[in-house]
Protein backbone atom coordinates (compact mmCIF):
# COMPACT_ATOMS: atom_id res chain seq x y z
CA UNK A 1 0.00 0.00 0.00
CA UNK A 2 2.62 2.35 0.67
CA UNK A 3 4.33 1.43 -3.00
CA UNK A 4 0.48 2.10 -4.23
CA UNK A 5 0.58 5.58 -2.61
CA UNK A 6 3.83 6.34 -3.61
CA UNK A 7 3.54 6.30 -7.61
CA UNK A 8 2.15 8.69 -9.59
CA UNK A 9 -0.86 8.01 -11.57
CA UNK A 10 0.42 6.57 -14.51
CA UNK A 11 2.25 3.68 -12.59
CA UNK A 12 -0.53 3.19 -10.33
CA UNK A 13 -3.03 3.11 -14.05
CA UNK A 14 -0.43 0.39 -14.83
CA UNK A 15 -0.09 -1.65 -11.54
CA UNK A 16 -4.03 -2.04 -11.47
CA UNK A 17 -4.20 -3.85 -15.03
CA UNK A 18 -0.50 -5.55 -14.33
CA UNK A 19 -2.96 -7.03 -11.31
CA UNK A 20 -5.84 -8.20 -13.55
CA UNK A 21 -8.22 -5.51 -12.05
CA UNK A 22 -8.83 -3.62 -15.01
CA UNK A 23 -12.64 -4.31 -15.07
CA UNK A 24 -12.83 -2.76 -11.82
CA UNK A 25 -10.52 -0.28 -12.84
CA UNK A 26 -12.98 0.59 -15.70
CA UNK A 27 -16.28 -0.17 -13.56
CA UNK A 28 -14.80 2.84 -11.10
CA UNK A 29 -14.48 5.58 -13.68
CA UNK A 30 -17.44 5.11 -15.32
CA UNK A 31 -18.89 5.38 -12.04
CA UNK A 32 -17.03 8.68 -11.60
CA UNK A 33 -17.97 9.93 -14.64
CA UNK A 34 -21.80 8.86 -13.80
CA UNK A 35 -21.62 10.63 -10.32
CA UNK A 36 -20.35 13.58 -11.84
CA UNK A 37 -22.96 13.69 -14.50
CA UNK A 38 -25.81 13.81 -11.86
CA UNK A 39 -23.86 16.48 -9.78
CA UNK A 40 -24.15 18.53 -12.95
CA UNK A 41 -27.62 17.69 -13.90
CA UNK A 42 -28.38 18.64 -10.06
CA UNK A 43 -26.78 22.28 -10.90
CA UNK A 44 -28.41 22.67 -13.83
CA UNK A 45 -32.04 22.04 -12.31
CA UNK A 46 -30.78 24.06 -9.24
CA UNK A 47 -30.04 27.03 -11.47
CA UNK A 48 -33.09 26.62 -13.20
CA UNK A 49 -35.54 26.90 -10.19
CA UNK A 50 -33.20 30.06 -9.54
CA UNK A 51 -33.46 32.05 -12.60
CA UNK A 52 -35.82 30.49 -14.76
CA UNK A 53 -33.61 29.43 -17.27
CA UNK A 54 -31.35 27.05 -18.42
CA UNK A 55 -27.54 28.60 -18.04
CA UNK A 56 -25.97 29.90 -21.11
CA UNK A 57 -22.97 28.41 -22.85
CA UNK A 58 -21.57 32.04 -23.73
CA UNK A 59 -18.01 32.16 -22.74
CA UNK A 60 -17.37 33.38 -19.46
CA UNK A 61 -15.47 32.63 -16.33
CA UNK A 62 -18.96 31.60 -14.61
CA UNK A 63 -20.08 29.31 -12.98
CA UNK A 64 -22.83 29.54 -15.33
CA UNK A 65 -21.12 29.38 -18.44
CA UNK A 66 -19.68 25.64 -17.04
CA UNK A 67 -22.96 24.17 -16.52
CA UNK A 68 -24.26 25.69 -19.67
CA UNK A 69 -21.08 24.52 -21.96
CA UNK A 70 -22.18 20.84 -19.74
CA UNK A 71 -25.77 20.90 -20.96
CA UNK A 72 -24.93 21.95 -24.17
CA UNK A 73 -22.32 18.40 -24.69
CA UNK A 74 -25.31 16.58 -23.15
CA UNK A 75 -27.91 17.53 -25.57
CA UNK A 76 -25.65 16.71 -28.48
CA UNK A 77 -24.71 13.09 -26.26
CA UNK A 78 -28.29 12.04 -26.21
CA UNK A 79 -28.70 12.47 -29.84
CA UNK A 80 -25.75 10.47 -30.26
CA UNK A 81 -23.68 13.38 -32.15
CA UNK A 82 -21.12 12.96 -29.21
CA UNK A 83 -18.71 10.09 -27.83
CA UNK A 84 -19.94 11.24 -24.62
CA UNK A 85 -22.43 9.04 -22.67
CA UNK A 86 -25.93 10.28 -22.00
CA UNK A 87 -26.93 8.39 -18.88
CA UNK A 88 -30.98 7.88 -19.06
CA UNK A 89 -31.26 8.85 -15.07
CA UNK A 90 -30.21 12.52 -15.73
CA UNK A 91 -33.49 12.24 -18.05
CA UNK A 92 -35.77 10.99 -15.32
CA UNK A 93 -34.25 13.53 -12.55
CA UNK A 94 -34.73 16.76 -15.31
CA UNK A 95 -38.58 15.13 -15.67
CA UNK A 96 -38.73 14.40 -11.27
CA UNK A 97 -37.80 18.15 -11.50
CA UNK A 98 -40.27 19.29 -13.83
CA UNK A 99 -38.11 20.13 -16.82
CA UNK A 100 -38.97 17.29 -19.34
CA UNK A 101 -37.19 19.61 -21.93
CA UNK A 102 -33.98 20.17 -20.49
CA UNK A 103 -32.12 17.95 -22.94
CA UNK A 104 -34.16 18.81 -25.64
CA UNK A 105 -32.96 19.46 -29.44
CA UNK A 106 -30.45 22.50 -29.20
CA UNK A 107 -32.31 24.64 -31.78
CA UNK A 108 -35.71 23.92 -29.85
CA UNK A 109 -34.15 24.64 -26.57
CA UNK A 110 -32.40 27.68 -27.73
CA UNK A 111 -35.78 29.02 -29.05
CA UNK A 112 -37.81 28.19 -26.10
CA UNK A 113 -34.77 30.01 -23.99
CA UNK A 114 -35.60 33.24 -26.21
CA UNK A 115 -39.09 32.83 -25.92
CA UNK A 116 -38.72 33.07 -22.32
CA UNK A 117 -36.70 36.14 -22.62
CA UNK A 118 -38.82 37.64 -24.68
CA UNK A 119 -42.04 37.43 -22.21
CA UNK A 120 -40.12 38.66 -19.48
CA UNK A 121 -39.11 41.87 -21.64
CA UNK A 122 -42.79 42.10 -22.56
CA UNK A 123 -43.71 41.88 -18.60
CA UNK A 124 -40.92 44.51 -17.80
CA UNK A 125 -41.64 47.08 -21.14
CA UNK A 126 -44.96 46.65 -21.52
CA UNK A 127 -43.99 46.63 -25.28
CA UNK A 128 -41.75 43.84 -27.47
CA UNK A 129 -38.63 44.18 -28.56
CA UNK A 130 -37.49 46.28 -31.92
CA UNK A 131 -35.14 45.35 -34.31
CA UNK A 132 -34.29 49.31 -34.24
CA UNK A 133 -33.46 49.65 -30.53
CA UNK A 134 -29.85 51.19 -29.58
CA UNK A 135 -29.61 48.54 -26.68
CA UNK A 136 -27.79 45.83 -28.46
CA UNK A 137 -29.81 43.01 -26.44
CA UNK A 138 -33.36 44.12 -27.42
CA UNK A 139 -32.10 44.76 -30.73
CA UNK A 140 -30.99 40.91 -30.75
CA UNK A 141 -34.20 39.88 -29.09
CA UNK A 142 -36.13 42.02 -31.80
CA UNK A 143 -34.37 39.85 -34.62
CA UNK A 144 -35.49 36.96 -33.12
CA UNK A 145 -38.52 37.54 -32.95
CA UNK A 146 -39.13 39.09 -36.45
CA UNK A 147 -37.12 35.58 -37.58
CA UNK A 148 -39.81 33.28 -36.19
CA UNK A 149 -42.62 35.83 -37.22
CA UNK A 150 -41.43 35.14 -40.87
CA UNK A 151 -40.66 30.83 -40.13
CA UNK A 152 -44.19 30.71 -38.50
CA UNK A 153 -45.88 31.57 -41.69
CA UNK A 154 -43.05 29.15 -43.21
CA UNK A 155 -41.19 31.94 -45.36
CA UNK A 156 -37.57 31.52 -43.26
CA UNK A 157 -36.67 28.57 -45.23
CA UNK A 158 -34.45 28.30 -48.83
CA UNK A 159 -34.82 26.05 -51.91
CA UNK A 160 -33.16 22.90 -50.16
CA UNK A 161 -35.82 23.51 -47.27
CA UNK A 162 -33.37 24.70 -44.64
CA UNK A 163 -33.86 27.86 -42.56
CA UNK A 164 -35.72 29.01 -39.48
CA UNK A 165 -38.01 26.62 -37.31
CA UNK A 166 -40.30 28.06 -35.72
CA UNK A 167 -41.45 25.15 -32.90
CA UNK A 168 -45.43 25.03 -31.63
CA UNK A 169 -44.46 24.75 -28.18
CA UNK A 170 -43.51 28.51 -28.46
CA UNK A 171 -47.09 29.76 -30.05
CA UNK A 172 -48.29 27.55 -26.48
CA UNK A 173 -45.90 29.41 -24.27
CA UNK A 174 -46.81 32.67 -25.71
CA UNK A 175 -50.46 31.99 -25.06
CA UNK A 176 -50.14 31.23 -21.70
CA UNK A 177 -48.23 33.14 -20.63
CA UNK A 178 -50.72 36.46 -22.43
CA UNK A 179 -48.98 36.97 -25.19
CA UNK A 180 -50.98 35.65 -27.63
CA UNK A 181 -50.49 37.92 -30.60
CA UNK A 182 -46.36 37.87 -29.62
CA UNK A 183 -45.89 35.49 -33.41
CA UNK A 184 -49.02 37.58 -35.24
CA UNK A 185 -46.30 38.93 -38.39
CA UNK A 186 -48.48 41.98 -39.61
CA UNK A 187 -50.81 42.50 -36.99
CA UNK A 188 -47.65 42.53 -34.47
CA UNK A 189 -45.73 45.13 -36.68
CA UNK A 190 -48.29 47.18 -37.06
CA UNK A 191 -49.11 47.22 -33.28
CA UNK A 192 -45.38 48.01 -32.67
CA UNK A 193 -45.89 50.74 -34.88
CA UNK A 194 -48.45 52.65 -33.30
CA UNK A 195 -46.92 52.39 -30.29
CA UNK A 196 -43.74 54.09 -31.52
CA UNK A 197 -46.26 56.84 -33.18
CA UNK A 198 -48.13 57.07 -29.97
CA UNK A 199 -45.03 57.67 -28.03
CA UNK A 200 -43.84 60.02 -30.42
CA UNK A 201 -46.98 62.38 -30.17
CA UNK A 202 -46.33 61.82 -26.14
CA UNK A 203 -42.99 63.26 -26.80
CA UNK A 204 -43.62 65.86 -29.30
CA UNK A 205 -46.92 67.09 -29.12
CA UNK A 206 -47.40 66.31 -32.97
CA UNK A 207 -47.77 63.79 -35.65
CA UNK A 208 -44.60 63.01 -37.02
CA UNK A 209 -43.32 65.07 -40.30
CA UNK A 210 -42.49 63.59 -43.30
CA UNK A 211 -40.12 65.94 -44.23
CA UNK A 212 -38.06 65.49 -41.64
CA UNK A 213 -34.39 65.37 -41.49
CA UNK A 214 -34.42 62.06 -39.73
CA UNK A 215 -34.80 58.78 -40.92
CA UNK A 216 -36.84 57.27 -38.15
CA UNK A 217 -39.44 59.79 -38.06
CA UNK A 218 -40.17 60.31 -41.96
CA UNK A 219 -40.51 56.29 -41.82
CA UNK A 220 -43.13 56.75 -38.82
CA UNK A 221 -45.31 59.41 -40.95
CA UNK A 222 -44.91 56.99 -43.61
CA UNK A 223 -46.37 54.40 -41.92
CA UNK A 224 -49.15 56.28 -40.41
CA UNK A 225 -50.33 57.72 -43.70
CA UNK A 226 -50.41 54.18 -45.38
CA UNK A 227 -52.39 53.04 -42.31
CA UNK A 228 -54.88 56.56 -42.99
CA UNK A 229 -55.05 55.49 -46.55
CA UNK A 230 -55.56 51.74 -45.51
CA UNK A 231 -58.57 52.47 -43.16
CA UNK A 232 -60.18 54.07 -45.73
CA UNK A 233 -59.98 51.59 -48.57
CA UNK A 234 -57.79 53.35 -50.60
CA UNK A 235 -54.39 51.20 -49.74
CA UNK A 236 -53.11 47.38 -49.94
CA UNK A 237 -52.15 47.44 -46.90
CA UNK A 238 -54.39 46.26 -43.77
CA UNK A 239 -55.74 48.75 -41.34
CA UNK A 240 -56.29 46.38 -37.85
CA UNK A 241 -59.26 47.65 -35.33
CA UNK A 242 -56.97 47.41 -32.52
CA UNK A 243 -55.40 50.00 -33.91
CA UNK A 244 -58.01 52.26 -33.09
CA UNK A 245 -58.95 51.33 -29.97
CA UNK A 246 -54.58 51.93 -29.29
CA UNK A 247 -55.17 55.34 -30.43
CA UNK A 248 -57.85 56.09 -28.32
CA UNK A 249 -57.02 54.76 -25.28
CA UNK A 250 -53.80 56.89 -25.63
CA UNK A 251 -55.52 59.74 -25.99
CA UNK A 252 -55.40 60.27 -29.82
CA UNK A 253 -58.82 59.41 -31.01
CA UNK A 254 -58.33 61.40 -34.75
CA UNK A 255 -54.84 59.56 -35.14
CA UNK A 256 -56.17 57.36 -38.08
CA UNK A 257 -58.52 59.90 -39.35
CA UNK A 258 -58.14 61.35 -43.19
CA UNK A 259 -55.82 64.42 -42.61
CA UNK A 260 -58.27 67.42 -42.12
CA UNK A 261 -57.75 71.32 -42.47
CA UNK A 262 -56.98 71.46 -39.14
CA UNK A 263 -54.74 69.24 -38.94
CA UNK A 264 -52.62 70.27 -42.01
CA UNK A 265 -52.51 73.56 -40.53
CA UNK A 266 -51.35 72.28 -37.19
CA UNK A 267 -48.71 70.06 -39.33
CA UNK A 268 -47.50 73.36 -41.22
CA UNK A 269 -47.10 75.64 -37.86
CA UNK A 270 -44.48 72.83 -36.68
CA UNK A 271 -42.79 72.77 -39.48
CA UNK A 272 -42.57 76.87 -39.50
CA UNK A 273 -41.71 76.76 -36.27
CA UNK A 274 -38.74 74.10 -36.70
CA UNK A 275 -37.46 76.48 -39.86
CA UNK A 276 -37.79 79.56 -37.64
CA UNK A 277 -35.64 77.45 -34.62
CA UNK A 278 -33.24 76.09 -37.36
CA UNK A 279 -32.56 79.43 -38.95
CA UNK A 280 -33.58 82.18 -37.11
CA UNK A 281 -36.18 83.79 -38.95
CA UNK A 282 -39.30 83.14 -40.65
CA UNK A 283 -39.54 81.20 -43.88
CA UNK A 284 -39.70 83.75 -46.75
CA UNK A 285 -41.76 83.75 -50.28
CA UNK A 286 -39.21 85.07 -52.39
CA UNK A 287 -36.70 82.35 -51.76
CA UNK A 288 -35.80 79.83 -54.33
CA UNK A 289 -36.07 76.97 -52.05
CA UNK A 290 -39.11 75.39 -52.97
CA UNK A 291 -39.86 73.67 -49.59
CA UNK A 292 -38.83 77.22 -48.02
CA UNK A 293 -41.12 79.44 -50.45
CA UNK A 294 -44.01 76.65 -49.56
CA UNK A 295 -43.70 77.66 -46.01
CA UNK A 296 -43.40 81.06 -46.40
CA UNK A 297 -46.83 81.19 -48.57
CA UNK A 298 -48.43 79.39 -45.97
CA UNK A 299 -47.61 81.46 -43.37
CA UNK A 300 -48.37 84.44 -45.46
CA UNK A 301 -52.20 83.33 -46.27
CA UNK A 302 -52.71 82.51 -42.30
CA UNK A 303 -51.73 85.85 -41.67
CA UNK A 304 -54.18 87.47 -44.17
CA UNK A 305 -56.73 84.63 -42.75
CA UNK A 306 -56.42 85.74 -39.06
CA UNK A 307 -57.12 89.53 -40.14
CA UNK A 308 -60.25 88.17 -41.56
CA UNK A 309 -59.05 88.86 -45.08
CA UNK A 310 -59.99 85.54 -46.84
CA UNK A 311 -62.17 82.67 -46.44
CA UNK A 312 -60.10 80.29 -45.08
CA UNK A 313 -60.48 79.39 -41.54
CA UNK A 314 -57.74 80.39 -38.71
CA UNK A 315 -57.56 78.28 -35.68
CA UNK A 316 -56.57 79.29 -32.19
CA UNK A 317 -54.44 76.06 -31.70
CA UNK A 318 -52.13 77.78 -34.02
CA UNK A 319 -51.45 80.44 -31.34
CA UNK A 320 -51.12 78.32 -29.14
CA UNK A 321 -48.60 76.39 -30.58
CA UNK A 322 -46.53 79.22 -31.24
CA UNK A 323 -46.69 80.43 -27.44
CA UNK A 324 -45.48 76.97 -26.20
CA UNK A 325 -42.70 77.17 -28.45
CA UNK A 326 -41.72 80.22 -26.67
CA UNK A 327 -41.56 82.22 -30.00
CA UNK A 328 -42.61 85.79 -30.71
CA UNK A 329 -46.50 85.35 -32.81
CA UNK A 330 -45.98 85.04 -36.20
CA UNK A 331 -49.55 85.61 -37.34
CA UNK A 332 -49.53 89.34 -35.74
CA UNK A 333 -50.27 92.30 -37.91
CA UNK A 334 -47.14 94.07 -37.18
CA UNK A 335 -45.42 90.62 -37.65
CA UNK A 336 -42.46 92.49 -39.68
CA UNK A 337 -41.71 93.56 -36.10
CA UNK A 338 -41.02 90.37 -34.63
CA UNK A 339 -38.18 89.95 -36.80
CA UNK A 340 -36.36 92.66 -34.58
CA UNK A 341 -37.79 90.54 -31.86
CA UNK A 342 -36.46 87.55 -33.30
CA UNK A 343 -32.81 89.07 -34.15
CA UNK A 344 -32.54 90.20 -30.63
CA UNK A 345 -33.78 86.44 -29.29
CA UNK A 346 -30.68 85.25 -31.14
CA UNK A 347 -28.45 87.79 -29.93
CA UNK A 348 -29.08 86.82 -26.48
CA UNK A 349 -28.71 83.15 -27.43
CA UNK A 350 -25.27 84.37 -28.88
Amino acid sequence: MRKFKSENIKKRTDLIYELGLEDSFEKIMLKSKEEHAIYMCNQVIEFHKKYGKYPSSVPSKSEEHKMGVWLAGMRLAKQGKLSNIFYPILEKMAIDAGYPDMFNNIGEQNAIDKCNQVIEFKKKHGRYPRTTSKDYCERKLGQWLSNMRTAKQGKGRNKQGKGTVFYPILEKMSVDAGCSDMFNNREREAIDKCNQVIEFIKKYGRYPNRRSEDEYERKLRVWLTNMRLAKQGNAHGTFYSILEKMAVDAGYPDMFNNIDKEQEAIDKCNEVIEFIKKYGRYPSTMSTDEYERKLGVWLSNMRRTKQGNTSCVFYHILNQMVKKAKLPNMFNKNWKDDIKNLEELNNEKI
